[in-house]
């Protein structure tokens, strides 16, 4: 699958994987805080953001979808961030084609599988009957209403989209999205290992990453560093974009 994407700036090639629910664009500050030094390719995972939907979704494929872009654009040992379920992605990748890529950052996740936490979401989005919505602030009233969440309310705004009739769509897949969700909360399931440098960098105040998840890292990842970001919940970006930089800085120079 060819993946809808942008390109910031020059260098040493690095790719950002997002998270599930969001899209390249969440990610579009941090890589011009990069621009001067290296060029950063942001990517739309399948299903998500502009490119293209799928009946099948999952890490395999997603990581795949990856390798594909990396040979399309001929990039030599590029360092694969990820977050969230782009982690997963990035693990994925790099423990199936660990030749292909130099440096792995794994943001806010662990390999481990994790309990169903987004059923509300899912809810909302699929309970939003756009056809009747003529206003943006319209759609958003009624999902805040449901998540009583302003800050996730305008995250998942972020995937409204007028279409042709000049009424509102989702840029993402959500029905495909929510039918392989349980393929979303999977475990890694590998024997292999990449031993080339990895960093995961957890939010102080997010659960995502516990202190006895250390071992299953290390399991598959031996040379990871585990890394906190105070003060950071789950969106580490967002929070702390320039704690979460000069961490990724210190660790892909060094």
């Amino acid at each position: 699958m060819k993946l809808n994407h942008k390109i910031y700036g020059s260098g040493q090639d690095i790719i950002i994987l997002h998270g599930l629910l969001g899209m390249l664009d969440n990610w579009k500050t941090f890589a011009r805080s990069l621009e001067e030094d290296y060029k950063v390719h942001l990517l739309d995972l399948r299903n998500h953001g502009k490119s293209p939907h799928h009946d099948e979704l999952d890490y395999h494929l997603m990581a795949e979808d990856v390798k594909t872009y990396i040979q399309d654009y001929a990039l030599e040992n590029p360092i694969i961030v990820g977050h969230s379920m782009g982690g997963k992605v990035a693990m994925n990748l790099a423990l199936n084609y660990p030749r292909l890529i130099d440096k792995l950052v794994v943001v806010d996740i662990s390999p481990k599988a994790y309990k169903a936490g987004h059923h509300k979401i899912f809810e909302a989005l699929l309970a939003t009957r756009l056809g009747l919505y003529k206003k943006r602030n319209e759609v958003y009233e009624f999902i805040f209403e449901k998540l009583k969440d302003e800050n996730l309310s305008m995250f998942l705004m972020k995937n409204l989209s007028r279409n042709s009739d000049g009424g509102y769509e989702w840029k993402m897949n959500l029905e495909g999205i929510y039918r392989n969700y349980d393929n979303i909360l999977k475990a890694i399931a590998t024997t292999a290992r990449f031993d080339k440098p990895c960093i995961f960098i957890k939010g102080e105040k997010s659960d995502y990453i516990k202190e006895e998840d250390e071992t299953l890292i290390k399991s598959f990842f031996p040379s990871a560093s585990i890394t906190t970001i105070e003060n950071a919940g789950h969106w580490v970006h967002a929070e702390k974009p320039n704690e979460l930089k000069n961490v990724f800085i210190d660790f892909i120079t060094n």
